[in-house]
Parts: structure tokens; sequence; C-alpha cells
């Protein structure tokens, strides 16, 4: 019983020392950042930029990504509330310009996260190539510390598009 006890606490002591070193880290991380990535996939542009464009139907192929709500935010833009679990991101749309260029942002300065993602979308030969540019913000420092040594700032994007191509499969 003692030497489970000394286990337990040793454990104990070994995550909260994890905790406090990235949080160290973390701080000396700035929290703005950038990160992009892209990918080409063989659909038309059209096809592909509606699949993105239809946020009501995203549950359908974005990681994690479980049900939206869709509607309109207190100015009047459009406005998208992604349901992840428990979690919950809400996005409005800042600007588009039809089959070319889409532009969310994260529309709640209280997640521990924030920020704009910028799809661009052009033909390349047979293919859609898709990129999406992130400029973000990460307010927690052991979040920072996490994305930076560990995930990488674009983990979310490439996941993202990489579900966007298995969707046409």
């Amino acid at each position: 019983m003692m030497i489970a006890l000394l286990v337990l606490g040793v454990l104990v002591a070994a995550v909260a020392a994890g905790f406090v070193t990235l949080s160290a880290q973390g701080r000396k991380i700035p929290p703005d950042h950038t990160a992009a990535a892209e990918i080409a996939i063989r659909r038309a542009q059209r096809e592909v930029w509606e699949r993105v464009r239809d946020f009501a139907a995203w549950h359908t192929w974005a990681p994690g990504v479980k049900s939206v709500e869709t509607g309109r935010s207190s100015d009047g833009r459009e406005r998208v509330v992604l349901r992840m679990g428990r979690h919950a991101v809400p996005l409005v749309v800042e600007r588009e310009e039809r089959l070319r260029r889409l532009v969310t942002r994260i529309d709640d300065a209280t997640l521990p996260f924030g920020g704009t993602w910028t799809w661009t979308f052009s033909t390349d030969g047979g293919a859609c190539r898709v990129r999406i540019e992130e400029e973000g913000v990460i307010r927690s420092p052991v979040l920072r510390a996490l994305a930076k040594q560990v995930l990488g700032y674009d983990a979310t994007i490439k996941a993202h598009l990489k579900a966007l191509s298995e969707s046409f499969r």
C-alpha cells in the first residue's frame, strides 16, 4: 500500500512539473502566429468550394465537428457554431469572393485560441488547389507550448484539408 501511494505521489508530481514547465516555456512564445498548408483535390473548383461553403454539412467531413448551427451575428454577418463534443467554436464570415476566397474568424474572445482562416481556391490542371492560411492567437501558455513544440501550428489545418480531400472519395 505504501509503495502504491509513493508511486502515485511521484506520478502526480511529474504531471505537475510537466504542466509548470510547459507553462513557463509557453510564456516565452508569442501568442500570435501564422500557419498555412495546401492540397490539390481532383475535383472541380466549384465542387470543392461548395463543399467548404456548405457550413451546415461540415459535420459530415470536418474533423471533430458533431453538429452545426447557422445564423447571423449581432452585426448581420453570417455566423456558424461548430459543435465539437462539449465545445463550441463560433465563426463569422469576414469576407467572401465566390469560388475563390473565404475568410472566417473565431467569434469568441473567451476561447483559449482565436484568429482567422483564409481559404483560397484555384484551378491547378484537373484539380482544385485549396490553401488555408491561419492568422491565429493562442492565449494559453500551455497550449502555445504544445502547439509549437508538439503538435505544430498547422496540425488543425492539415487535418481539415485531409478530411476535405477524403470526403470526395
